[in-house]
């Protein structure tokens, strides 16, 4: 059950990352957001990330935790970059 909640955890926090990103606001908002709304969303992501590594070395120890959630991490942002992807490419199709 960590593990899932480690991929949560790094999944939304790769979001938040990349919708604070203006490259990546058209896409996925349709609008950009303000300066600062960005900024907490970058703040967010970062937060998150630092969570998990926390979270994973309390539930796993030092070694064998930060292994956990850098893979965790990966999978997060997989999971971010593909839905980014199918994103931009929906809209493609739309016009």
């Amino acid at each position: 059950m960590i593990h899932l909640l480690l991929f949560l955890v790094a999944a939304l926090s790769f979001s938040a990352l990349m919708h604070g990103l203006p490259r990546h606001q058209g896409p996925l908002l349709h609008r950009m957001l303000p300066r600062q709304a960005s900024r907490r969303l970058r703040i967010a992501g970062w937060t998150g990330i630092a969570l998990g590594t926390a979270l994973a070395m309390q539930a796993f120890g030092w070694s064998y935790g930060l292994v956990v959630w850098l893979g965790a991490c990966t999978l997060g942002a997989v999971a971010s970059v593909l839905h980014l992807g199918f994103r931009i490419q929906s809209r493609r199709h739309v016009r």
